[in-house]
């Protein structure tokens, strides 16, 4: 989870968005492997989209650069 936060801190430093929301995709996905539980998976791969389009939102303005820290 360290290693993927550094990552995302590092794309919103660098202003890129795509590496930030892969990043931010990898710090959680962390926490959704380890319980192992289907339904989370399924829920998520129902909502990513959704998600995905927020994320864009957030972090494409300056207001997201704290996220991060």
């Amino acid at each position: 989870m360290g290693e993927a936060n550094a990552r995302f801190a590092e794309a919103l430093r660098r202003s890129n968005v795509d590496a930030a929301i892969a990043a931010d995709g990898d710090f959680h996905g962390v926490a959704v492997t380890a319980r192992a539980n289907q339904a989370i998976h399924t829920v998520l791969d129902q909502f990513t989209p959704l998600l995905r389009r927020v994320e864009r939102l957030r972090f494409s303005p300056l207001s997201g650069r704290d996220s991060g820290e």
